[in-house]
């Protein structure tokens, strides 16, 4: 999948200025395979940092303008740099796509953000109900990466919570086009890693963001979302059980 990652990048209307790869630990001959097809792109190895601290390990390795992340079994569309960036360079910030998720444990594919994301909204708004971003869809100033403190090192919701806090803080710029392609298999942390006590997790820290920006409304809907955990969570296998869970409940 690696390959077909980088390639996605390579293979952009507008090339990126630089690629880094950063290899988590990886047992399946990672590092060799990336050297062997793509000797000019940069390789860090790290190991056992979980997604959040990698991602932040490669972005500081870089000087790079505009940050743009990309997991392993993601795929870029062709257009992806050219329109996440576009805004950027317009107003600054941070702007992110729609990731379309395909693959074996899905009965049918489905979008990030879907149908619970209300663009008249502020962000915020949305990103404390739900996670409405696809890390491989987001593009950031490398400033405002830095000055945020980059991604919590949590091995999962990790991303939720890094959205979240940057949507109090800096603008966002919504692109209505597909960007992202996710490949959805039984090894993606989301299936993988996934458990009622890591979701009370992620809506606690979002509760103590929500008190201590004193967002009320958003407090009572994760107050409802964490009683849903309680009665429902154990019966989940993967987050989008528990996106299904909430669409039927009404809380997203």
């Amino acid at each position: 999948m690696i390959i077909q990652a980088i390639d996605s990048v390579l293979g952009q209307t507008l090339r990126p200025e630089e690629i880094v790869v950063v290899d988590d630990g990886s047992s399946d001959g990672t590092p060799d395979i990336v050297k062997k097809c793509f000797p000019k792109i940069r390789l860090i190895k790290a190991q056992g940092l979980g997604p959040g601290k990698a991602r932040n390990l490669g972005a500081k390795s870089t000087n790079a303008q505009i940050l743009m992340f990309l997991d392993s079994d993601d795929l870029w569309m062709n257009n992806h740099v050219k329109e996440l960036s576009s805004p950027i360079y317009k107003h600054g910030g941070c702007s992110f796509g729609i990731t379309l998720n395909e693959g074996p444990e899905l009965c049918e594919s489905f979008v990030i953000p879907g149908e619970e994301f209300d663009n008249s909204k502020p962000i915020h708004w949305n990103l404390f109900r739900w996670c409405s971003i696809a890390p491989s869809s987001f593009a950031i100033e490398r400033k405002i990466f830095l000055c945020s403190g980059g991604f919590p090192g949590l091995h999962l919701g990790e991303d939720w919570l890094f959205f979240a806090n940057l949507s109090l803080r800096y603008r966002f710029h919504f692109v209505p086009l597909v960007v992202t392609t996710r490949r959805i298999h039984s090894q993606n942390l989301c299936w993988e890693g996934f458990s009622a006590n890591y979701a009370f997790h992620i809506i606690a820290r979002l509760q103590k963001i929500a008190v201590q920006n004193s967002m009320h409304e958003e407090l009572e809907t994760l107050e409802k979302i964490s009683n849903l955990i309680t009665n429902e969570g154990n019966k989940w296998k993967s987050v989008q059980d528990w996106y299904t869970s909430l669409r039927k409940h009404g809380l997203i």
